[in-house]
């Protein structure tokens, strides 16, 4: 049996109780079930967990990140192509504190960079940890009417290839949906 989590960001300056919540969950699971990747074979009569996390968020490799390092844990990280820039030097401050409802405004991705730099995440799928799933394109929500699908799922798995040189061969529906 397989249960995946999936989590959006953990990162709140109003509640970083927040961080030690969510490290004690990562200890309980480590300790007490196998952690799966998509593909991964799954043990018969045993729950196993697959952590997804979507959006890509700065704060995923800032927190989320070392906590797997230090607990080995993988997990999928879901990435909405259009948001994420090669490279920052804004500072971590600014980059952790955008809202959330502000973050995939384009004044506000591309100046506060509230997103994973491509280069975090090559760091991050280099480690082997981290499977990198597309998350769409520009994070539409796909039943709506006039969405150009070839952009959001194969324009997106496409850029997440070249940008990171591995295959992709996850996608995460934006919204669920």
């Amino acid at each position: 049996m397989l249960l995946i989590l999936m989590y959006h960001r953990i990162y709140d300056s109003n509640n970083l109780n927040k961080l030690e919540l969510f490290k004690s969950h990562i200890r309980f699971l480590s300790e007490n079930y196998p952690i799966v990747l998509p593909g991964d074979a799954l043990l018969p009569d045993k729950l196993s967990i697959c952590l997804t996390f979507d959006d890509a968020y700065f704060d995923f490799y800032y927190y989320i990140f070392p906590l797997l390092k230090e607990f080995n844990i993988k997990a999928v990280l879901g990435v909405p192509a259009k948001y994420i820039v090669d490279n920052t030097a804004i500072d971590q401050d600014i980059r952790l504190n955008v809202p959330h409802h502000e973050a995939m405004q384009d004044a506000v991705c591309f100046e506060k960079i509230p997103f994973c730099t491509w280069k975090e995440i090559r760091e991050m799928a280099d480690s082997n940890l981290i499977e990198v799933a597309s998350h769409s394109y520009s994070h539409a929500n796909l039943i709506e009417k006039g969405i150009d699908f070839r952009q959001e799922v194969i324009m997106s798995k496409e850029i997440i290839e070249g940008k990171i040189s591995k295959k992709v061969d996850v996608f995460i529906y934006p919204y669920g949906k």
